[in-house]
């Protein structure tokens, strides 16, 4: 399993977009986001590489940013 990390500025307002959004993506197993974290850190469990850049893209399109904080 994967592990990803991700600065956003992600919202509370935003969890039913985003929701739907990893919903539609198979590759994403769980995800997290740490609303207390100034970074509101974007936490994504996947067994598959190709989601790293995948994610990024999706959370993008929304209009968000998204920074792969590569741990």
């Amino acid at each position: 399993m994967e592990i990803f990390v991700f600065k956003t500025n992600i919202e509370s307002a935003d969890l039913p977009r985003i929701k739907q959004t990893f919903d539609a993506l198979p590759s994403v197993q769980k995800w997290t986001i740490d609303f207390d974290d100034c970074d509101r850190v974007l936490r994504i469990e996947s067994p598959s590489e190709n989601t790293l850049p995948l994610v990024i893209a999706e959370v993008g399109a929304l209009g968000l940013m998204c920074i792969d904080l590569d741990y």
